[in-house]
C-alpha cells in the first residue's frame, strides 16, 4: 500500500481559512475519506437546483418531493478523483508542496460544486424568473467562479510535474499587441490562446511597476515573456528584471529600433499604401531612399514628410491582416522569413513561448 507522510502541515477548512494541520500516514483512500469529512457539508438535495438531474441524488423513503440528507456527491466524487490522480505527487514531497497541492484541491472541489450549482439556477427558467430584475445580476456574478480557479493555478503552479504554466506576453505598445491579436483571428493554435498585456506608456514601463506586474502574474501560475526595443527607454528596465531573475533572458526579445522598423520594407510599404499612404512612391524608390539602419519611422518621416505615429495601431493591425491571408505562408517562406528578418525572429519567439 503506497503511503504519504504529512508532518503538520497546515490545512484549510471548510471555510477556506488555514487554521489547522493535516500530520499522520495516509493512503489513497484514507486521504479522500479526511478530506471529504472536513470540506464537504451535509445537504439535503432537494434544494440544490440539480436535484432533478445529479446522479448522487437519493430519493427520500417517506416523501417523494424530497430528497435524502447527504454529504455532496458531486464535491465528495471530485475530492475522490483528484486524489487519487494525483496522490503520487504528495510522496516524497516537502510540507511546502504537499501544503499548495492540498489547497488546490480545496479551491478546485469548491469550484466543482459551485458551478454545478449555477448552472442548475442558471437553466431553471421559474427560478430566474422568480429573481426578478436580481436575474441579471446574479448571471453576472458568475465570473466571480474564476477566483477560484486562479487561486488553483496559484498552488499548482508550485507542484512539480502537474501543472504547466501558461505563457503570457508583455509588449511595449499597442502596435505589438494589435498585430497578435489580427494573427490571433487566423485561429492559428500558435495565437488563439495568447495572452498578450502592454507594459509601455504613461509611466506603465517604469522598472518597479513592470516588476509588480510580472510578480503577480507568476503568483497566478504565468511563465512570463517580455518583448522591448533595444533603443527604447525600457531596455535598461530589462537589465535589471532579468538581474532580479524576474524574467529569464531567454525569455525576452528586443527589437533593434522598433516594431515598424522589424517589418520587411517591401511588407512596410504594402501595408502603407492600403492605408492611403506614400501611394505616389514604388517599391524601387522606397527601398532606395530607406536602409535597416535606423528607425524607419524617423526616416519615412526625414525622407516622405509622413509621421508614422498616429498610423501605428492600424499599420500594425494591417500587417497582421497581410499575415492571415491564406496566400502568404510566412513560416514556409523559401525566403528563410523566419530567421533573416526581425519580425520573423519575432514571431519565431512568439510561437516558441508554448
Amino acid at each position: 500500500m503506497t503511503i504519504a507522510h504529512f508532518d503538520s502541515v497546515p490545512f484549510r477548512d471548510i471555510y477556506g481559512d488555514k487554521k489547522g494541520v493535516i500530520e499522520g500516514d495516509f493512503d489513497i483512500q484514507s486521504l479522500s475519506d479526511f478530506l471529504i469529512k472536513y470540506w464537504v457539508s451535509y445537504v439535503e438535495c432537494h434544494h440544490c437546483p440539480r436535484e432533478n438531474t445529479c446522479k448522487f441524488a437519493i430519493p427520500h423513503p417517506k416523501w417523494e418531493w424530497k430528497k435524502l440528507e447527504i454529504q455532496c456527491g458531486v464535491k465528495s466524487e471530485f475530492i475522490k478523483n483528484f486524489v487519487a490522480l494525483t496522490f503520487d505527487e504528495y510522496i516524497g514531497a516537502g510540507s511546502d508542496v504537499q501544503e499548495r497541492l492540498l489547497s488546490a484541491t480545496y479551491h478546485l472541489s469548491e469550484y466543482a460544486i459551485m458551478s454545478e450549482q449555477q448552472i442548475g439556477w442558471t437553466i431553471d427558467d421559474e427560478w430566474l424568473k422568480n429573481l426578478g430584475t436580481y436575474g441579471k445580476t446574479f448571471l453576472g456574478s458568475i465570473v466571480h467562479l474564476r477566483e477560484k480557479l486562479t487561486h488553483a493555478a496559484q498552488d499548482l503552479s508550485y507542484v512539480p510535474n502537474l501543472y504547466r504554466r501558461k505563457p503570457i506576453l508583455l509588449v511595449e505598445g499597442q502596435s505589438e499587441k494589435a498585430f497578435l491579436d489580427k494573427l490571433r483571428e487566423s485561429h492559428n493554435s500558435w495565437f488563439t490562446d495568447l495572452r498578450t498585456e502592454v507594459y509601455g506608456g504613461n509611466g506603465n514601463a517604469h522598472p518597479r511597476r513592470i516588476q509588480m506586474r510580472l510578480e503577480k502574474y507568476v503568483e497566478d501560475g504565468y511563465t512570463c515573456f517580455m518583448q522591448g526595443d533595444k533603443d527604447g527607454k525600457e531596455k535598461g528596465s530589462f537589465e535589471k528584471l532579468i538581474k532580479q531573475k524576474v524574467v529569464e533572458e531567454k525569455n525576452t526579445f528586443l527589437f533593434d529600433f522598433d516594431f515598424e522598423s522589424a517589418i520587411p520594407r517591401k511588407l512596410l510599404l504594402i501595408a502603407l499604401h492600403n492605408l492611403d499612404l506614400l501611394l505616389d512612391i514604388d517599391s524601387k524608390v522606397f527601398l532606395e531612399k530607406t536602409d535597416n539602419k535606423s528607425s524607419i519611422c524617423i526616416q519615412i518621416k526625414a525622407v516622405f514628410g509622413v509621421d508614422l505615429e498616429s498610423y501605428k495601431v492600424q499599420l500594425a493591425d494591417e500587417i497582421g491582416w497581410v499575415f492571415n491571408n491564406s496566400e502568404f505562408h510566412w513560416y514556409q517562406d523559401k525566403n528563410k522569413f523566419m530567421e533573416q528578418a526581425e519580425l520573423g525572429r519575432f514571431l519565431d519567439f512568439v510561437i516558441k513561448m508554448h
